[in-house]
């Protein structure tokens, strides 16, 4: 727009032989030439006839060389790594070294909120789904939705998709659309990255989409040790690197993470790929087992985890992850994995393995746990005696051992929702709860055990309110409340027993006063910013009030009717 105000002639064109026919000679003429998706949709159109990597790279240079004329370039950051890397007459062309970067999370509501406008409008969006738009607000939703992305939009307007349905089943398209992504990146992944690069995205997928560096490249490895082993799949020595690189931006983000060990983290660009990925493996006997067979972490299990996944786990599947385990073929990516390892591998086992026979390695596992350190498997070894499968073997041998196990778990156990499980647990095994701790040292045992779990919830609570307490009234509230969890967890444990449990909960005042008086100042600075907020919208040419008003207004225009009406309307959005 800039350029255009200043005496530009603006061309859009689709290949470097529609630029070079209307390139003025005269270096006075001032030009810019837009060239949208100039590498295709995938990195091999640069080969068509209507233009090759010489044609682009050296009208590049001509332009950088001739005096008002521009070039404007728009490509997938996917694709232009791709080129990059496979093309070395544009890797000498620098253009990476040249390109400005729009991330999704750099766009603002009344940004994103334009681009929908603008795809409704160009595409002459018919005026019954138009209405559709505005009918409760519903482009808030669209803009707002976590899985809003340019590209999402373009498909959500897209003529072609939309043209014959009516504006209920449009509002359904959308919905779904925006809950469930498959189309919107299965072109993408299919038509547009190669196989190995598609292996890197489906490693960081078992990963639940974010992972460290170290981590995703022994994954990655071990995943295309597998390929090249049941199908013959060369690979090459710097795959990893070669596919991070052609994926950087365009499917996944690299974050430095400071520390005092700084490590790189891998993370998926965009949340809807997570769910684009779980429909493309969910269906897949074939994706699943590759899966299964070739990681290394048991981390990478959770997406089928029985208990919260959607993702069937076949038996043929459970008898891989025991194999594996008897093998002892899986490690963890937990820094305490030393301390906490055999009591993950023995969940790892009772949780995904549940349709097959497991006794005797669960049992096995379970004898080789060491219960001095209880405390760091304390969460692993509850779900495990609190899931024991449908197995009388199972129930038994931790019968025969029950009192030995009870005994670690309630001096190991700290907070209040694992040590309320504790009579759940005895009535699971038929064992007298109240006979247990009726045992004098073993009161005294479970008395501790209370205290440190409502103490766990005192410190929870504190830490939440010292950054929102703004009054005295609502300290003691908060105390109130407190002391009311700690009475009630001490009944629900100790039921019908007079015993005297101690619970330290004196309030500071001075503390809580100098922590309100830090709350106000904060909230004030906030109250600030928001009026500054406001006054920046209500000083924008763009903008009204407020953005949430901008974005009203932008919808509303009242010529959006005539426009759909007289297609030379549509040279322009009104706004």
């Amino acid at each position: 727009m800039e350029r255009a105000k200043n005496g530009y002639q603006i061309y859009k064109v689709a290949s470097i032989r529609e630029a070079e026919d209307v390139i003025a000679t005269d270096n006075d003429v001032k030009q810019l030439f837009y060239f949208d998706d100039f590498l295709g949709e995938t990195y091999y159109e640069i080969l068509t006839a209507s233009q090759t990597e010489s044609q682009i790279t050296q009208f590049v240079d001509r332009i950088k060389n001739t005096p008002n004329k521009y070039l404007m370039l728009t490509t997938r950051t996917v694709i232009l790594n791709q080129a990059d890397d496979k093309s070395e007459k544009i890797n000498r062309s620098q253009l990476l070294n040249q390109q400005y970067e729009i991330q999704l999370s750099d766009y603002s509501k009344f940004e994103k909120a334009e681009i929908l406008y603008n795809h409704l409008y160009f595409y002459r969006i018919k005026e019954n789904l138009f209405n559709c738009i505005l009918q409760n607000k519903f482009y808030n939703t669209i803009i707002n939705h976590k899985n809003y992305t340019p590209r999402t939009i373009e498909s959500l307007t897209d003529p072609t998709k939309i043209e014959n349905l009516t504006p209920a089943e449009y509002h359904e398209f959308i919905t779904l659309s925006l809950t469930n992504p498959e189309g919107i990146w299965s072109r993408s992944f299919h038509n547009q990255i190669n196989y190995f690069d598609q292996l890197f995205l489906i490693t960081l997928f078992t990963f639940r989409g974010k992972v460290n560096e170290k981590a995703l490249i022994k994954a990655y490895d071990a995943r295309l040790q597998y390929e090249k082993v049941s199908h013959n799949q060369i690979i090459k020595a710097n795959q990893f690197r070669d596919s991070a690189k052609i994926l950087l931006n365009g499917f996944v983000i690299s974050t430095l993470i400071d520390g005092e060990n700084p490590e790189r983290e891998y993370s998926f660009i965009n949340p809807s790929l997570a769910d684009f990925f779980k429909g493309f493996i969910k269906d897949s006997f074939h994706q699943k087992k590759a899966i299964i067979s070739s990681i290394i972490y048991i981390e990478q299990l959770q997406h089928f985890d029985p208990d919260v996944a959607s993702i069937a786990f076949e038996s043929d599947l459970q008898f891989i992850v025991k194999e594996r385990v008897i093998r002892d073929e899986l490690d963890s990516i937990d820094k305490y994995k030393l301390y906490r390892m055999p009591a993950s591998i023995l969940q790892t086992v009772r949780k995904y393995c549940p349709d097959i026979d497991i006794d005797q390695l669960f049992m096995d596992k379970m004898a080789a746990l060491d219960f001095n350190d209880t405390y760091w498997i304390k969460d692993a070894m509850l779900y495990c005696l609190l899931h024991p499968k449908n197995s009388e073997q199972i129930k038994k041998y931790i019968k025969n051992d029950f009192l030995n196990i009870v005994d670690f778990l309630v001096m190991a156990i700290d907070q209040p929702d694992m040590a309320r499980k504790l009579p759940e647990l005895f009535a699971l095994y038929d064992q007298d709860y109240q006979r247990y701790f009726a045992d004098d040292k073993r009161a005294e045992s479970l008395s501790n055990m209370i205290i440190n779990a409502a103490n766990y919830n005192y410190r929870f609570q504190k830490s939440i309110l010292e950054n929102n307490a703004l009054s005295l009234i609502e300290v003691d509230k908060t105390y109130l409340t407190i002391h009311q969890a700690d009475i009630n967890l001490k009944n629900s444990l100790m039921p019908d027993v007079e015993r005297d449990i101690q619970f330290e909960r004196q309030i500071d005042r001075a503390f809580w006063e100098t922590k309100i008086k830090e709350n106000d100042v904060l909230k004030q600075e906030k109250l600030k910013n928001k009026e500054k907020l406001i006054h920046y919208y209500k000083n924008s040419t763009l903008t009204a009030k407020t953005e949430e008003k901008a974005i009203d207004d932008l919808f509303y225009i009242a010529n959006y009717t005539k426009a759909i009406q007289d297609d030379t309307a549509f040279d322009e959005p009104p706004f």
